[in-house]
């Protein structure tokens, strides 16, 4: 018995996965079923978002199965909170806390405003300070009152495309020291090398994984805004 920690397990009977999809199972977006199985739809965000909110309470889960057909487990384990006099002494789990991470804005567009929506709510669970648009001229716009830290750009957009928006906004005084992201489904050498002429310090492939870019944005904010756009560019 676990004296230190609180476990939660959850059952069902369902039609299971293969171990060898567990690695994948907690991304943004992963699709994981049985070959042949029937699909119910949807997003396939459930896993990441509680990975996301029970990480942010030190906590963890994991996925467990028998195989195709043999069900599912879930099992949570958060940090018990032991109660000595009137102070409430929180137990630590035993992984490396993440640093904090200064707080952040960050403009987040995409046309697509289920995935844009998605991925700003996960954001902003971890801390950061999120405004979402859904085209060129959006991103114009809410970069210009709101002067963000980070712009992540899709670059498929209804009205202009990622580059043009890009190049606009390195022209502004504020936009010259922003991370730009780009987010796009190509990723060959030209398709990065255009990001890059277009003013881009990354360059995500589609679906993007949401703890790498929080991993970025965090290392963003450490480093500083000029040190990091600047060896991005250089390397």
């Amino acid at each position: 018995m676990e004296t230190d920690a609180v476990t939660i397990s959850v059952k069902d009977i369902g039609v299971g996965f293969q171990p060898t999809a567990i690695p994948a199972m907690f991304d943004l977006f992963t699709v994981v079923a049985p070959a042949g199985s029937r699909s119910e739809g949807g997003l396939s965000i459930g896993l990441s978002f509680v990975e996301g909110l029970i990480a942010l309470h030190d906590g963890t889960v994991e996925a467990k199965s028998a195989g195709a057909g043999g069900g599912a487990e879930f099992v949570i384990r958060l940090p018990r909170a032991i109660i000595v006099g009137q102070e409430p002494i929180r137990v630590q789990s035993p992984a490396v806390a993440a640093p904090a991470i200064t707080r952040c804005k960050v403009l987040f567009i995409d046309d697509n405003r289920d995935s844009a929506d998605t991925v700003a709510l996960i954001l902003q669970c971890s801390g950061f300070d999120v405004q979402v648009g859904f085209s060129g001229q959006q991103a114009l716009e809410l970069g210009g009152h709101g002067r963000p830290d980070a712009v992540i750009l899709d670059i498929g957009l209804p009205d202009m495309t990622g580059y043009e928006v890009a190049r606009q906004l390195r022209l502004q005084p504020w936009g010259q020291t922003i991370l730009l992201v780009a987010m796009t489904g190509w990723g060959h050498a030209t398709d990065k090398e255009r990001a890059r002429e277009a003013g881009f310090d990354r360059h995500l492939i589609k679906p993007i994984d949401s703890r790498e870019l929080e991993c970025l944005l965090g290392t963003f904010m450490e480093g500083g805004s000029l040190r990091l756009v600047q060896e991005n560019r250089d390397g």
